[in-house]
């Protein structure tokens, strides 16, 4: 069993030592102004292929998270994929008081920098979804790169209001989180694109890394992303701003996913070429049943790109998770955040798992369908998988995916 915990318990975090990691400048590719590069000559990559690192932002948003418990369960996710990637670790910078005291993240900056690979650096930000504030990142096709083209990673800066506006969305203002895609860019001496004519967050879709997206409708044509643009307008943009040949479009995401608005990477995603990972519940008394099964025929009715059917893995869900009074302990209350109500049903799913260069990360809950779900992730991906224990993340309104951004391999 490659978890290494118990299911239900939180792995526990070693005494911190008091020596923290000193912040350190990345270096790469010569840094280039902002431009609209041809896209044509990049690609999203699938998130299998070699990563450069992984970007996190650690938790501060007290209206979001139990912090405590919360930066334990990510201590567990950055470990283990620190182990084998680079962990952009991003913190609040020192003067907003917010950083001190945290065991857990010292024990994180602790661990032996012969077998972890942590580069620290200092940012503001309002929240900590990296996968949906963080800029999404292509490729050159061309290697050397192809004169003219000023670096082989573009970073894609998209419009964020926080899944929804000052009106419908999760927080506000987010205007901290909007500015993180052209600084993330300049650490990574990234080619920066900035497109602020589209709401367009990193946990909405999922590609194949051959041209073939997934997403739904329940999150790109909701009128608090992108106002009255239609579908046809919707899809027209996205193949062109990231060189893509098609999109699949599921109706809806995950049942109880109301703070994204049924993003597709906690309901369907690629796992390899031509295979996908979608969400499954055999009971017919629970609305998932009927998503699922309406997405499993829209899957079964289309081809990738390539003109490829695709092959559907059933990734049974644990059992149905309610909020208790013990999860709220420790949120803030915010006229400005999202409500949690006791009771409500989270949008809990194995599916929101990330693909690290060693292994994948899977999300747990301490239910039975736990090392089933680590079992078949494991075979479907093809490398070793851990599960780590991710409830009080859940009861911010995501899971490990949302918490990651991987950035691809751009170095050969």
């Amino acid at each position: 069993m490659s978890s290494e915990f118990q299911k239900g318990e939180v792995e526990p975090v070693p005494s911190p030592v008091p020596s923290p990691v000193p912040s350190v400048a990345l270096t790469g590719a010569a840094k280039v102004p902002t431009t609209a590069t041809t896209t044509a000559l990049y690609r999203h990559p699938a998130e299998w292929e070699p990563h450069y690192g992984c970007i996190i932002l650690w938790p501060h948003n007290e209206n979001t998270f139990n912090l405590p418990c919360v930066k334990e369960e990510l201590y567990n996710v950055c470990k283990h994929i620190s182990a084998s990637e680079m962990l952009l670790l991003y913190l609040p910078p020192p003067d907003t008081g917010v950083d001190t005291p945290d065991p857990a993240l010292e024990s994180l900056l602790s661990l032996p920098a012969s077998s972890h690979s942590i580069t620290v650096l200092n940012v503001p930000s309002n929240d900590t979804w990296s996968r949906d504030t963080s800029p999404i990142f292509l490729t050159s096709q061309t290697s050397p790169p192809t004169p003219g083209v000023p670096s082989k990673l573009k970073a894609l800066d998209f419009n964020f209001n926080a899944y929804g506006g000052p009106e419908h969305g999760c927080y506000w203002p987010c205007d901290l989180d909007v500015a993180l895609g052209s600084r993330i860019a300049s650490d990574l001496l990234a080619s920066h694109e900035s497109r602020p004519d589209f709401v367009f967050e990193g946990g909405s879709f999922c590609t194949d890394g051959r041209g073939t997206m997934i997403t739904t409708e329940e999150c790109l044509l909701r009128g608090n992303r992108n106002g009255d643009m239609g579908k046809g307008e919707v899809e027209s943009y996205l193949l062109k701003a990231m060189n893509l040949r098609k999109i699949i479009w599921l109706p809806d995401g995950l049942y109880g996913d109301v703070d994204t608005n049924g993003h597709a990477d906690n309901f369907c995603c690629f796992v390899s070429p031509g295979t996908v990972a979608l969400a499954w519940t055999e009971d017919e008394e629970d609305p998932q049943w009927a998503i699922s099964n309406e997405a499993l025929r829209v899957l079964e009715g289309e081809c990738d790109s390539e003109g490829n059917k695709l092959r559907i893995v059933k990734l049974l869900l644990p059992k149905p998770q309610y909020l208790t009074e013990e999860d709220t302990q420790g949120l803030k209350i915010s006229p400005h955040a999202t409500e949690r109500k006791v009771g409500e049903r989270l949008a809990a799913s194995y599916v929101n798992f990330y693909i690290a260069n060693g292994a994948c990360i899977v999300p747990s809950f301490g239910d039975e369908m736990d090392e089933v779900a680590r079992e078949i992730v494991e075979r479907e991906v093809g490398r070793k998988a851990i599960s780590v224990y991710s409830r009080n993340i859940l009861v911010g309104g995501g899971n490990i995916h949302c918490q990651t951004m991987q950035i691809p391999d751009h170095t050969k």
